[in-house]
């Protein structure tokens, strides 16, 4: 069951790092407005969901608003701290807003616990992600 929540986490990265990518690059406008409706719908009922709280986070994110997306992060991992894919994510947002300092240990505080939990293959996917937005977004703008 592990394995497979492993591959699940993985799965989610990496589809979160893509698309979060793809609409920087090409500025695709999906409808993150009606997606945040439903899920504020959904919270309303289980405030303290984690799926629920993270689908927040994310089209937040792709909106840009990145003081909405860290909001739900951090509600996310408050109530389910193991998800490290949260973790990891959350740095990005901070990367991506500027606070590359800040970014950077929630970064590597995903790859240190997925160390600690000796799960090699999520923390090569984080080590590489994290490189890859260093090389997407630089180091020190």
């Amino acid at each position: 069951m592990s394995k497979l929540k492993f591959l699940i986490g993985i799965v989610i990265a990496l589809l979160i790092s893509f698309g979060v990518f793809v609409y920087y690059k090409y500025r695709k406008v999906f409808d993150y407005a009606a997606n945040i409706e439903v899920y504020s719908e959904l919270l309303s009922r289980d405030p303290n969901n984690c799926f629920y709280n993270e689908q927040m986070a994310v089209n937040y994110s792709f909106l840009n608003k990145f003081d909405e997306a860290i909001n739900y992060y951090e509600i996310a991992l408050t109530n389910c701290p193991e998800y490290l894919t949260n973790l990891f994510q959350l740095g990005v947002i901070h990367y991506l807003k500027g606070n590359k300092e800040i970014g950077l240990k929630f970064m590597d505080k995903a790859i240190e616990k997925a160390k600690e939990a000796e799960d090699k293959e999520l923390e090569l996917v984080f080590r590489k992600e994290k490189s890859d937005w260093i090389r997407k977004v630089g180091k020190d703008q």
